[in-house]
């Protein structure tokens, strides 16, 4: 409940983090489902403010559109031992994307291609370590000329690496930056915005997301061109 009352008193600054996205009754469901679920934002007037017990078809961690009356709903179990609800604002902003973005190539949707495609993959991954040591330099860079620079720094070397890529391996670099990065800035944003962190706090996550071990268990192809997106979109953006 009290997340709840949180977003919705913070409805006016978050319907401004982006044109169109999450408007001042944006309608959500935080759901536990041992407890119930609240219901925030726009409800239908005989929708009671908490329900106990079990959801009909919220058997996911997230479900966008979920049919609680009110069009464009997004539901989320939130994580009990962690009082972030980025995952809310992120998912949401995918169906958001839905309709206000157009993606101007028909390649890139694809989740996997073909390492093999990469000439010197031994490269390609250096630079890529390279280039978001040079990203979060650029992020927490107080001075805005040296922030500059490294940002030039940045595109020039993604430049370089990226002129002997196949075009569908680019596509799919690209397209998950645009699709994920955004969603996971504003995600943050969000987050960031309702437990009153400072302005500072965004910069830090993100680069913090830049610098983070991977995952022992995901696989090659995964790591480079799916969750790479996620921080060095966010920052891009």
């Amino acid at each position: 409940m009290a997340q709840a009352e949180r977003v919705e008193r913070h409805a006016d600054a978050l319907s401004r983090l982006w044109p169109g996205y999450w408007p001042k009754g944006q309608p959500f469901i935080l759901y536990a489902p041992d407890i119930g679920a609240v219901f925030g934002g726009a409800r239908l007037p005989d929708t009671p403010r908490f329900r106990p017990g079990r959801l009909e078809g919220a058997e996911f961690h997230f479900v966008l559109d979920y049919p609680s009356g009110v069009p464009d709903t997004v539901l989320l179990r939130p994580d009990g031992a962690d009082d972030d609800l980025s995952t809310l604002f992120h998912e949401q902003f995918h169906d958001f994307q839905n309709t206000a973005f157009r993606w101007m190539s028909g390649d890139g949707h694809q989740e996997f291609v073909d390492l093999n495609a990469i000439p010197d993959l031994t490269g390609f991954i250096a630079a890529l370590d390279l280039e978001r040591l040079v990203l979060r330099a650029a992020l927490l860079e107080p001075d805005a000329p040296a922030r500059k620079h490294l940002a030039q720094t940045y595109l020039a070397l993604r430049t370089a690496r990226s002129a002997d890529l196949p075009a569908e391996v680019l596509a799919v670099q690209q397209q998950r930056e645009w699709s994920e990065g955004t969603a996971e800035f504003i995600g943050l944003q969000a987050a960031h915005l309702i437990a009153g962190r400072p302005d500072t706090a965004l910069p830090s996550a993100i680069a913090r997301a830049l610098t983070t071990p991977s995952q022992n268990d995901m696989s090659l192809v995964s790591e480079l061109l799916r969750w790479r997106a996620y921080p060095v979109g966010a920052a891009l953006t």
